[in-house]
């Protein structure tokens, strides 16, 4: 409801991410949290979630740049 009135919420984004991830949805999880990424660049959730998924696809580089991304702005 949320993304309906405003497409561009970011925090609503990342929690249709996290459905998907639970519902074992990886694909559409990560282009949810990227596309709240890309609506605001400084939310912390967007940047750990996309970062898990990075660790869970044992790409332990980019995760650990966007924990410690988030770390920064945090």
């Amino acid at each position: 409801m949320a993304l309906t009135e405003n497409p561009k919420h970011a925090n609503a984004m990342v929690n249709m991410g996290l459905i998907y991830r639970n519902q074992n949805a990886g694909i559409d999880a990560e282009k949810m949290f990227k596309a709240a990424n890309e609506a605001d660049p400084r939310n912390i959730s967007a940047i750990v979630n996309l970062g898990a998924l990075e660790y869970e696809k044992n790409n332990w580089e980019i995760a650990a740049l966007r924990f410690l991304d988030a770390l920064e702005l945090k």
